[in-house]
């Protein structure tokens, strides 16, 4: 298995480390190969310690969690300089987010070279997975796959760890946060995440309800220093200094007590493939939504019934769903116990076991 894991703050990096908890307890042995050449280009020829390695143990299974950022350029060499040397080792690559959300920021040229890498990347590979239908039928018709390669995994639900009264109080104090209803959006801090549509909603929903803050939990990256400054500057203009608060990053360990004293979870992305978030936490803790409707996290929201979903870049129609969800108890209720039920259906133990299905398949 060859990810980003471990790595705090990094969502495949928390992916991997439930998949591979799940599959030992399907009596899989996973060797672990660590890389993020975002964030640590210096590891790049990781690439070849991880071709020795194979060579070395002869796996059944060369399973990558790919993301461009995580995987960087030699990623294609590694799968090429694989096949003169024979080995049996199926190859299946866990794809966490659609092409087209890179593409977004490349000029033709550089967006030819993407797509002849991931090209590349997806030819010599016996098998891709990927979270949503939606991603599936982008791949299959970008980059002329058989339909049989991609397969459909569904991101799975991590166990929600108890959090105490006294947790929540802290984080409250922490924060400054009072006794008010938290509205909470939870995750890396980028302009994909579409938060200026959140915080232009937040006076509006103000009008209407009282007691509320809007507490936007997560860092940015020194690349996007300038989004989240941006951000800070419409909290000023709008004057809503009180009612919306920036936490920075948050340790893994403080997550759990920050969701677990919201009332609802918003997800107000621009684009996306799928939300990590949404299975994680929200799900996890039994929070209701309310989604954009981008990517797979849209259809996952509507099919299961635990939330709302509204268009992107729309604060009129964002701040009237707040409005609608908190002032409708059964309708908050109906959407806690959906979440409930797919805890179960999505459980890591069950993710684990179509991932063992998939494995045994191709070696057989």
């Amino acid at each position: 298995m060859v990810s980003s894991y471990p790595t705090e703050g990094c969502g495949v990096s928390k992916y991997t480390k439930q998949l591979i908890d799940g599959l030992k307890g399907n009596d899989v042995e996973v060797i672990l190969g660590r890389i993020f050449f975002y964030r640590e280009k210096k590891h790049l020829l990781a690439w070849f310690g991880f071709l020795y390695e194979v060579l070395r143990k002869r796996p059944d299974i060369v399973h990558v969690q790919y993301t461009p950022t995580i995987c960087g350029p030699l990623f294609p060499l590694f799968l090429i300089c694989l096949k003169p040397f024979r080995v049996k080792a199926k190859l299946v690559l866990t794809a966490h987010e659609k092409s087209s959300i890179y593409e977004k920021h490349l000029n033709i040229f550089t967006k030819l070279l993407f797509h002849l890498y991931e090209t590349i990347i997806y030819r010599l590979t016996n098998k891709i997975l990927v979270h949503t239908r939606e991603h599936k039928n982008e791949l299959l018709v970008k980059f002329k796959i058989d339909a049989e390669k991609v397969e459909t995994i569904p991101h799975g639900v991590d166990q929600a760890k108890e959090v105490t009264l006294l947790e929540k109080q802290k984080i409250r104090e922490r924060y400054n946060l009072g006794n008010s209803v938290l509205i909470t959006f939870l995750g890396a801090i980028r302009p994909n995440k579409g938060l200026e549509y959140l915080i232009a909603a937040f006076p509006k929903v103000l009008e209407r309800r009282k007691g509320l803050v809007l507490v936007i939990a997560g860092g940015a990256s020194p690349s996007h220093a300038n989004y989240l400054g941006k951000l800070k500057s419409m909290v000023n203009d709008l004057e809503l200094e009180g009612k919306v608060f920036f936490t920075g990053f948050v340790k893994d360990l403080d997550i759990p007590a920050i969701v677990s004293a919201s009332k609802l979870m918003v997800l107000p992305y621009v684009h996306i493939t799928q939300s990590g978030v949404l299975y994680r936490e929200a799900i996890t803790y039994e929070k209701p939504i309310i989604a954009t409707d981008v990517g797979g996290m849209a259809k996952v929201v509507q099919e299961y019934r635990i939330g709302l979903t509204v268009p992107p870049k729309n604060s009129e129609v964002l701040a009237g769903a707040i409005l609608d969800l908190l002032n409708d108890e059964k309708k908050l209720e109906l959407f806690c116990r959906n979440e409930r039920l797919l805890k179960e259906e999505l459980s890591w133990d069950n993710i684990a076991k179509l991932h063992h299905d998939t494995y045994g398949r191709l070696v057989t």
